[in-house]
């Protein structure tokens, strides 16, 4: 069994409806646009029972971001490391003429698995006050 498929345009539906009113049977309809009989069968139903062939609203919310742009977000981030969640939201509310909060670019970023910044090459304080960078240098080589 295949996964199921996209809902049907509604210049298809409409089509669909033209030649059933010409007298075509569903299994013509069907040959005649590569669509299967009992998808043919249902968009004649529903019409029946509605009177239209419009695509039902979805419920929830409408997402903010399209998948181009959560991509324009996930690559300025990899382009920057460094760049904050609410420098990347100002760039691209300019950009795109949207409203959004930060939290929601930071969602973004959890999608594509960006947590927090990238980490700073650490320094180690010695007790004398002098810095010394791990593993790369002896203690006392470098002082301040």
């Amino acid at each position: 069994m295949t996964s199921k498929s996209k809902e049907l345009d509604v210049s298809v539906k409409n089509m669909i409806i033209r030649l059933r009113n010409e007298g075509l049977t569903y299994r013509a309809i069907g040959v005649q646009l590569n669509i299967s009989l009992f998808t043919v069968r249902s968009v004649v139903k529903k019409f029946k029972e509605t009177g239209s062939t419009e695509n039902k609203t979805r419920s929830g919310r409408p997402r903010i971001f399209f998948t181009r742009e959560k991509r324009a977000i996930i690559n300025k981030v990899k382009k920057n490391p460094k760049i904050s969640p609410p420098q990347i939201a100002r760039d691209v509310a300019f950009t795109s003429q949207k409203t959004f909060s930060v939290q929601t670019v930071r969602n973004v970023l959890h999608e594509g698995r960006y947590y927090g910044r990238a980490a700073n090459l650490s320094r180690i304080v010695n007790h004398d006050m002098s810095y010394q960078l791990p593993g790369l240098l002896s203690e006392g080589d470098v002082h301040m």
